[in-house]
């Protein structure tokens, strides 16, 4: 059975991109859609990313990705 869920690092490794840039995307990543939290109950948990919705968000044009940013 594959892995659905992946934690951050797994995830740029996987994107082939920086941290940085990966932060600087988070306004795009939407809670129980992109990413789950691996303790539901604190908040503060480590996020794990659903690595196909973030891959679709993140393929989308620059210009698209702005305005939703913005």
């Amino acid at each position: 059975m594959e892995k659905i869920f992946y934690t951050k690092t797994e995830t740029l490794q996987a994107l082939n991109i920086g941290r940085n840039t990966f932060e600087s995307y988070y306004g795009l990543f939407k809670a129980g859609t992109h990413y789950i939290h691996k303790n539901p109950v604190n908040k503060r948990s480590p996020k794990l990313y659903d690595l196909e919705k973030v891959r679709k968000t993140l393929m989308q044009p620059m210009s698209t990705m702005n305005r939703l940013l913005a």
